[in-house]
């Protein structure tokens, strides 16, 4: 179970870093925050731009947390008794009955 846990938060994290990089770049575009090497740069709204990324957008998330972790703990039996996990096939054969 551990490497196949290990996978999927590797996943969560490149996809959490992927989605980042996309919203940072509408953002300071959004804000109008512009730094070029060879062109003007406009740092006006940076201030406004670091409490909403860093601040706002956070908080934001912390309602989900009711919604997307499950309320039960890997050591509960009764939560595998209403979903059992499927086989896979590593699984032994089904005892007969």
């Amino acid at each position: 179970i551990d490497p196949t846990v290990f996978a999927i938060l590797a996943g969560f994290q490149n996809f959490g870093s992927s989605i980042g990089s996309i919203l940072g770049v509408q953002l300071t575009e959004a804000f109008g925050v512009q730094a070029s090497a060879a062109g003007p740069c406009n740092f006006d709204r940076l201030g406004d731009l670091i409490i909403v990324t860093h601040c706002i957008a956070p908080l934001a998330c912390l309602p989900l947390t009711w919604c997307l972790v499950p309320a039960a703990r890997i050591s509960d039996e009764a939560a595998f008794d209403l979903a059992p996990p499927p086989p896979s096939f590593m699984s032994p054969p089904a005892s007969p009955a």
